[in-house]
Order: C-alpha cells, then structure tokens, then sequence
C-alpha cells in the first residue's frame, strides 16, 4: 500500500544525503553570487561589481543588512544604515529614522532632542525653560503638586500659588476638606461638624459608641 508521507520523508532524506549541484551560465567576464536572493541573475560583472554577504553590489560599495550603500555617504550602524554625519539612536521609537544629526542633535534615554534639550520621562524640553520635577515637566518657576487631582496641569506658580494637601491654592490661603479658601473671609468648620457628629452617635448609641 502506497503511503504518501513516507515516500516524502524518504525523499527529503535521499536530498539530505547528496550534494546537488546546479550549474548556472554566466559570461566569461563575470562572477557568480551563490546565495544572492533574486529572480533575476546570479551572475555579476567582475570590473564593475562584487559579491559581499551573498549581495551583488557595486565594485566600491559595502553591505548592511544586505542593502549595499556608498560608505563615502553612508554608515553601517548596528545594521542601520545613517549619513556620515549622523548618529544612531538605538531604543529610539519611531516611524521615522532612528539616525540623527550629530551637530543638531543627541540621544539621550533613547530618545533624540536637540543638542542642548534634556529628556523628561521620554520628552524633550529645553532647561532654560522647563524643569522636569518626578517624571513631570514644570515651567522653571513652578513647583509640581503630586496628588493634586485634576485635568490639567499639576504645576503651579511658586510665587502666588502653594501646594497644601495635595491642592494647588493661592500663596495666602488654606485647605478645608479638599477645598482652598480665605482664611480672612472664612473659617474652616471640620472641628464643629466632628463633635456634632459625636453628639448624634452620644444620643443614639449613648457612650458606649465612644470606648
């Protein structure tokens, strides 16, 4: 009985075993590129091309991840190919290239800014400007407020605004259940609602509420 896989096997095995030989026609002048990927020839002219890497490429030209390029204008990099006046920026993400201009710009926490930027949990900001306070960019007269909850930004104006638990209020005002106020118009009545509290739970529970 006639069982395909194993004819296949059997095959595959016989192909393993011996050495094939294909012979392919090139001129007289030329070379042959054996493991060159192309549909088109293998075959290259020896005055004028080379065969680096399994690449057929120009006679002066020089190979990077299998992409030839003139290294009179080009550098390989990690298997990237950048300008000569250009960078690499390895962990850098992005749709673009990942090259850079040496005398404009720099890599810094993979990321490229410009040559005088600094980087801020993976933004680039100019220090005379900004100032980057727990991952978060500030104006360079602005303190940051971590648990201030809002929508918007989380700095405030060191000189007319402070940060008292967890909000941003103005530099002269107080902090009353999460809200800023005037302490020269207002008062902060938490003391008072705290023993009418206590005098509902007395009334209620007597005091053992209270032990």
């Amino acid at each position: 009985m006639f069982q395909p896989l194993l004819f296949v096997l059997t095959i595959l095995w016989f192909l393993s075993t011996v050495d094939i030989v294909v012979c392919v026609i090139c001129g007289v002048n030329q070379g042959y590129c054996a493991g060159y990927i192309s549909y088109f020839s293998k075959c290259y002219d020896l005055n004028t091309q080379q065969c680096i890497e399994n690449t057929i490429c120009g006679i002066n030209e020089k190979v990077c991840s299998g992409e030839c390029y003139d290294p009179t204008q080009k550098q390989c990099i990690q298997g990237y190919l950048c300008g000569v006046n250009q960078g690499y920026c390895a962990g850098y993400i992005s749709y673009f290239s990942k090259c850079y201009d040496l005398k404009t710009q720099q890599c810094i926490e993979n990321t490229i800014c410009g040559i005088n930027e600094k980087v801020c949990n993976g933004q680039c900001y100019d220090p005379t400007q900004k100032q980057c306070i727990e991952g978060y960019l500030c104006g360079v007269n602005q303190g940051y407020c971590e648990g201030y909850i809002s929508y918007f930004s989380k700095c405030y104006d060191l000189k007319t605004q402070q940060c008292i638990e967890n909000n941003i209020c103005g530099i002269n005002e107080k902090v009353c259940n999460g809200q800023c106020y005037d302490p020269t118009q207002y008062k902060c009545q938490r003391a008072i609602y705290l023993r009418q509290l206590q005098e509902v739970l007395r009334r209620r529970f007597g005091n053992k509420a209270f032990k």
